[in-house]
């Protein structure tokens, strides 16, 4: 039975979570868990249901990081999978690309709009946020200037080709040799997850996913702030909704371990052959390819939990080659893109945006400039995505062709 939490259902903590060393992750993350489970027990003093899921949910957690250390992988997954499962029939967890919240917002969440009665006063926002087609991009390093022969072409923006799998290392969210689609909702979120190349030569291009397409990506958006302004929902809403809220808040808190055992970062910057911080992501990945979902959807390690939605989502899609002499996924069929650009002086990304006629809108800037969710903290410091260079070249790479992939 859902009840409406005493107290905000949390702790301070920082995500993503910096650790100094390898070593230090498992120790680290059964503190947080720990400390988790009391302001669990605390906010719910009298929901002895939901304490033990979340105690379930942080157990199935610990255990896979274990079995997974003693070569017992099967085990792992398996536990990772039964987690995901218990959220896969609710829409914000798990949903088609095009109705995610990863993207769109609570515009496609009917029972939070009316609980802050923006079912009336955004309603037209919302509607069109459902409707406007979502703007991704991807970017790449290409280790030459980029003024000479041989630029890179769209081709060599798609996924690795399978007969080259060898060159596909292991990343948090993919696994050595499986080749995977990664996107992010701004050129911002491609340049941080490539730990900040030098501009001369980092290529981006701008990716749209057609209307037509049947991926379902799992999402772990989920920020403490959101988890805030659900608990405030729960307060807010009208007599009837108040239920589905205090349950949102529910799934939102009983899931959540899973957003901080997937976001640890090392300090430590030493060439480490086995990573453990991504043990997690990797079963997700896995569980996920028998669940019938496709992608996931989260939130860039690269920037403060708290300003990395909407400019830092990412999504991770494991590329399936369905016969061996396939070179790319039929996938790809799902997606158009631009020829790739070279921003190599972003100062003048800015004149150069300024001067498009007819500027087409990126769904960050078009849905989220000038609010609160703007911010982005770049080199130690605050400010508006809107007002980065960054950002113009989101709106330069929007005017340029998008073509079917070429696979």
């Amino acid at each position: 039975m859902c009840c409406i939490p005493n107290e905000i259902p949390l702790f301070d903590i920082s995500i993503p979570v910096p650790i100094k060393n390898d070593g230090d992750y498992y120790k680290v993350l059964s503190y947080i868990f720990d400390e988790y489970c009391k302001r669990i027990s605390q906010a719910y003093p009298s929901n002895c249901e939901l304490v033990l899921r979340i105690h379930k949910n942080i157990e199935d957690i610990k255990n896979a990081v274990e079995e997974y250390l003693k070569n017992h992988t099967g085990e792992a997954k398996t536990l990772i999978k039964s987690l995901i499962k218990r959220y896969a029939d609710k829409k914000f967890f798990v949903s088609e690309f095009n109705d995610s919240y990863a993207f769109r917002g609570i515009s496609t969440q009917e029972d939070q709009q009316k609980t802050f009665g923006r079912d009336k006063t955004h309603k037209e926002h919302y509607q069109e946020m459902q409707k406007a087609p979502i703007s991704l991009f991807r970017g790449r390093i290409f280790e030459h200037d980029c003024t000479s022969i041989g630029n890179p072409t769209a081709e060599d923006m798609l996924h690795i080709p399978f007969d080259l799998r060898e060159k596909v290392a292991t990343e948090r969210y993919s696994m050595a040799g499986i080749p995977c689609l990664y996107l992010a909702t701004t050129t911002l979120g491609c340049y941080l997850e490539l730990n900040k190349p030098s501009f001369d030569e980092f290529y981006v291009s701008s990716y749209k996913v057609n209307n037509n397409n049947n991926i379902k990506l799992l999402n772990l958006c989920i920020t403490q702030s959101q988890i805030a302004a659900a608990f405030t929902g729960c307060y807010v809403a009208d007599k009837d909704d108040k239920l589905k809220e205090a349950e949102y808040l529910e799934n939102l808190i009983s899931i959540f371990p899973l957003v901080i055992a997937s976001s640890f970062v090392v300090e430590d910057k030493a060439k480490r052959s086995f990573k453990t911080e991504y043990i997690i992501p990797q079963l997700i990945m896995m569980a996920i390819n028998e669940l019938g979902i496709d992608g996931v959807a989260y939130l860039s390690v690269h920037m403060s939990n708290e300003c990395a939605y909407p400019q830092c989502v990412n999504i991770a899609i494991p590329m399936i080659q369905k016969n061996p002499s396939d070179k790319y996924s039929d996938q790809l069929q799902y997606f158009t893109l631009t020829e790739p650009i070279c921003p190599i002086c972003f100062s003048k990304c800015k004149d150069l945006s300024n001067n498009i006629q007819h500027p087409t809108e990126s769904h960050v800037k078009q849905f989220y400039s000038g609010s609160p969710f703007a911010r982005i903290m770049f080199d130690g410091e605050y400010e508006c995505y809107q007002n980065s260079a960054f950002e113009s070249a989101d709106d330069i790479l929007l005017t340029k062709p998008h073509i079917p992939c070429p696979i």
